[in-house]
This record gives C-alpha cells, structure tokens and sequence, in this order.
C-alpha cells in the first residue's frame, strides 16, 4: 500500500479514491516574474543543521519554479479542490490547440505530479468528512 494513504491502513477505513481527496501545500511559494509558482523548499529538515548551517547559507530555501501547467495545479491546492475538481478545471487551458479536445493522458500526468509532490512532502491529502 503508498505511503500516501498508510494513515488509512491503521485504522478500519478504506482509502477513498484518489479523485476525492484535497491536497494542501506543506511549504511556501512565491510568484516569479512570468506569473509561475516558484515552491520554497527548506534546504534542511534537521534542527541542528537549521540552527547552525542554514544562517550560514544565502538563503535558506531550495527553489523549485513549476512551469504553465505545474502553476495552475499549484494555485488550486487550497485543502477546498477535490483532485476531480482540479481536473475538471484543467480540461479548458490545457486543451489540444488542434482539437479542442483535452490533452491525451491529463489524469495521469496530474496524479504522477500530485504524488511527485506528496513524495517529497510538498503536499499532504486530507478528505473531508461529510456532515451526517
């Protein structure tokens, strides 16, 4: 079973799918000069180095600029999008120029993005519990 959903495998739930889960940041970001997402990764997680190392260094942040596509699934990572949200959004800017259609694949490369993203711990999943 992913690390991704080991939280579920404790305890009797079943891991939703994917698709319904709400992924959040777990770091800052800023915004370059060509309105894409530049994701600030801390260069170093262990407190001694944080304390000793890091005021040595330029800046304390690994940068990571997202390109056109990365940008748009990094704005709508608020807690409140479903990744089927998400999706759904990106079939109109992301459509083939040629057909209109959407591009071939785009769920795999956005779930291979959101896992990419979870695997280094740039993003954690929640699902929202529905009032009964």
């Amino acid at each position: 079973m992913s690390a991704l959903f080991s939280k579920f495998s404790k305890t009797k739930e079943s891991a939703p799918p994917f698709e319904d889960l709400f992924p959040f940041p777990t770091v800052e970001h800023e915004t370059d000069e060509d309105d894409m997402i530049v994701i600030l990764r801390p260069r170093f997680q262990a407190k001694f180095l944080v304390k000793h190392l890091v005021p040595r260094l330029p800046t304390p942040y690994v940068r990571i600029t997202l390109d056109e596509m990365g940008s748009f699934v990094w704005r709508r990572l608020d807690g409140e999008h479903r990744i089927a949200d998400i999706l759904k959004e990106m079939e109109g800017p992301f459509a083939d120029p040629v057909t209109g259609l959407p591009m071939m694949n785009l769920s795999g490369r956005l779930e291979q993005f959101l896992r990419q993203l979870a695997r280094h711990d740039l993003v954690r999943f929640h699902r929202k519990l529905t009032d009964k």
